[in-house]
């Protein structure tokens, strides 16, 4: 069967074109990756001889693509999450797994042994806590209450700037994660991904928060 050069150069521009109006970045590459196979195929047969060079950068995109999409398989791979924190990887599951590394390699784990403040109402915090088991004491507007993990403390300071709502003291047995704020801004100003990863869990922990806000006073 003869291939018709025409065809075959129509359909690898048609796709090439195409791929420029996809944002999902595993589809985009995958379109480039056919649209570039479809040009080796165009430079080997429409001369007499293969055009080697065009041919040859064409391969090289091929390559450099396959490349990037094995990069973007790993970036999301569960594998690439510890044992350590699989236990919590299945309370997060809403963040996608390389951002999931990305923040527990910022993050300082600590089991509390004694109890500990972790928040101080009316007070700046530089730090975001996390609740990944256990109970903290929260006092508020002169009512304390227990919250239980798993939950995000002092959120509410990070998203905004302002000062904590209200002292939390997390207690013996519990473990905390810890983020400093600055090194999280920082990280999230250069991966817009990583931020809103992070921002839709912290949304998600507010809704939560808010249709199950009755205060439990302590007894």
């Amino acid at each position: 069967m003869i291939i018709n050069p025409e065809i075959v150069i129509f359909a690898a521009g048609a796709l090439n074109t195409t791929a420029y109006l996809i944002i999902n970045q595993v589809l985009l590459r995958l379109v480039i990756l056919v649209s570039s196979t479809l040009y080796i195929v165009y430079y080997a047969i429409v001369a007499d001889t293969p055009l080697w060079t065009a041919l040859t950068f064409s391969a090289l995109t091929v390559l450099a693509n396959l490349i990037g999409l094995t990069a973007l398989a790993l970036r999301d791979s569960e594998r690439r999450i510890s044992a350590d924190h699989s236990a919590l990887r299945a309370v997060l599951r809403e963040i996608p797994a390389g951002e999931f590394v990305r923040l527990m390699r910022l993050s300082r784990a600590r089991h509390i042994d004694v109890p500990t403040m972790l928040t101080l109402e009316a007070a700046h915090s530089d730090r975001l806590h996390y609740l990944a088991s256990g109970q903290a004491e929260v006092e508020k507007l002169g009512q304390r209450f227990m919250i239980s993990a798993p939950c995000f403390i002092g959120e509410v300071a990070y998203m905004t700037g302002t000062p904590a709502s209200g002292t939390v003291v997390a207690q013996a047995g519990d473990h905390v994660l810890s983020w400093d704020v600055a090194r999280l801004k920082a990280v999230g100003a250069k991966r817009v991904r990583f931020v809103l990863a992070l921002n839709s869990l912290i949304s998600s922990d507010l809704a939560g928060k808010v249709a199950a806000s009755v205060a439990v006073p302590r007894s």
